[in-house]
């Protein structure tokens, strides 16, 4: 703590100086002392943004932050933005967008919106890093991407020139979310892998190391990069253990979570993958007890968060997986489509990709039923995404695609994607339960139940005592049969005669060819 009154006034006023005390502080645990020495300062505007910074860094009540920023200057003005650029509300980011940056063709400078004269000072500067940080934040939501990572860019840079270390990296991340967001996730990749780098270099507590940690090995693997190398940095692998386990979904038991859910992120994901294998698994032997159970245990869970884009698909995939399998396939898409909604992510193309896995999933479950709007496009959307993938990164998708929802993949290559690894996984991974057999590997297996069914619940039909019956025999004699396989895991079931009943449906309404029936 500076050793005088006017050391700790020339300190606020100073944006390298006060970030150096604040950080200081910040790694010591004496924020609430920082805060006790700023409050005979509290009359001064620049005070009470550093007041609101350390409220903010303790994670206080938006509102109780707000309270110390309703000075008419552009720190304090910047500042607010900069803690409201968290809001999952569209019409906020909208209005920021109005606001500060008007539409292409009539453009304003964010700069000449907040100030009167040119920025002067230190902390001028940082309140257009703030500014700035806040604009591109906005500028993603509303899916201007390209000029949200300039503005992302210009706060970058302004945060290094003032030494400010945490908002120089978390707006490197946001650079890369908006690369992710595009579709480019080599960029993305290199973006967290100087996020981490950064971390661990200037100790920065701040930033959740463990979470980038795990962004970082998910884009390494999508990538097809050397993701063992990238996993093998991550000294206390627990964010490599839960990937390893997402490459494994649906299939193990043996995923140990702690007695509660807390709100750690990763711990959060770590359940979402725990009941994921456990209906992956009750999947595979047909056990409808087990399904029921697993499926109501995931959608018990907490709602996803939104602030790490990894983490937030694949439990949206998980829960649309649980929803599809408990009856209510059309709740599913409502659930993506809503929580998407509240996203940074919406306009992703990984967000496209997610909506048509899911959509052709919820179908797939209503069978003959109904045809729901944008099966086509759907269809499109996940087929031209696999088809223009080099291999290596195709055929990692596809597994992440099959290993969840094998009639999906069945139905992509159906469809006449021009995709040989959906059946290559297909021969090498899958049992494939057809009219009158089963095949695995390429061979007929012997002693198989007939299954038919129009939809997949059809499998569970018992209208009567006899019909009970039939079904407990027949699935009794599945559960025999998959275990004798001799695998290590069970396969992925598909079942041709649902696959088959879809398709038809789908070509009587114009959405597929006869030629892919």
């Amino acid at each position: 703590m500076p050793g005088s009154n006017s050391d700790l006034s020339d300190t606020i006023h100073l944006s390298h100086a006060w970030e150096s005390l604040f950080g200081q502080c910040f790694r010591e645990n004496r924020i609430a002392d920082l805060k006790s020495s700023l409050l005979k300062w509290l009359h001064d505007p620049v005070a009470r943004v550093r007041y609101a910074r350390c409220l903010h860094s303790e994670n206080a009540p938006i509102q109780d932050i707000e309270h110390y920023l309703q000075d008419n200057t552009p720190l304090s003005q910047a500042y607010l933005l900069f803690i409201r650029s968290k809001s999952t509300n569209f019409q906020h980011h909208r209005r920021i967008v109005e606001d500060f940056v008007g539409s292409p063709s009539a453009p304003i400078r964010p700069h000449s919106v907040l100030f009167q004269s040119p920025a002067a000072t230190s902390t001028d500067i940082e309140a257009c890093m703030y500014l700035y940080y806040s604009v591109g934040i906005s500028l993603l939501f509303v899916n201007r991407v390209t000029e949200g990572r300039s503005y992302l860019q210009q706060a970058q840079d302004l945060a290094e020139v003032l030494g400010m270390t945490m908002t120089s990296l978390i707006s490197e991340l946001n650079v890369g979310l908006s690369r992710f967001i595009e579709g480019d996730y080599l960029n993305a990749l290199e973006s967290s892998t100087r996020v981490v780098k950064g971390i661990e270099k200037f100790k920065v507590d701040s930033i959740n190391l463990e979470k980038v940690k795990a962004h970082e090995v998910w884009l390494a693997y999508i990538t097809g990069s050397k993701f063992e190398a990238y996993a093998n940095d991550i000294a206390d692998l627990s964010s490599w253990g839960m990937f390893k386990q997402l490459l494994n979904a649906f299939y193990d038991q043996d995923i140990k979570v702690p007695n509660e859910v807390d709100p750690f992120p990763l711990t959060q994901l770590l359940y979402y993958l725990k009941r994921a294998r456990d209906l992956g698994y009750a999947l595979r032997l047909l056990d409808k007890a087990m399904i029921e159970e697993a499926c109501q245990l995931i959608l018990d869970l907490p709602p996803p968060t939104t602030d790490d884009d990894f983490i937030f698909l694949t439990a949206l995939w998980i829960k649309a997986y649980a929803f599809s399998h408990c009856g209510m396939p059309e709740e599913a898409i409502a659930y993506v489509e809503g929580h998407l909604n509240l996203s940074i992510i919406n306009h992703s193309e990984a967000a496209r990709i997610l909506r048509g896995i899911v959509l052709l999933q919820s179908q797939l479950m209503l069978g003959d039923q109904q045809v729901l709007p944008g099966v086509k496009t759907a269809i499109h959307t996940v087929t031209s995404y696999l088809e223009k993938q080099p291999k290596l990164i195709r055929e990692r998708v596809i597994t992440l695609i099959a290993r969840g929802m094998p009639n999906v993949h069945y139905l992509l290559l159906r469809t006449g994607a021009n995709l040989p690894e959906l059946e290559e996984y297909l021969h090498r991974e899958c049992l494939l339960v057809q009219s009158t057999q089963a095949t695995f590997r390429g061979e007929v297996v012997s002693g198989y139940p007939l299954m038919l069914g129009s939809t997949y619940t059809d499998l569970f039909v018992d209208d009567s005592a006899h019909n009970r019956e039939v079904v407990h025999s027949r699935l009794s004699r599945h559960q025999e049969v998959v275990k004798q396989l001799g695998v290590n895991r069970l396969p992925g079931l598909i079942f041709e005669p649902a696959v088959n009943a879809t398709m038809v449906v789908l070509r009587d309404a114009g959405v597929l060819d006869s030629s892919c029936v």
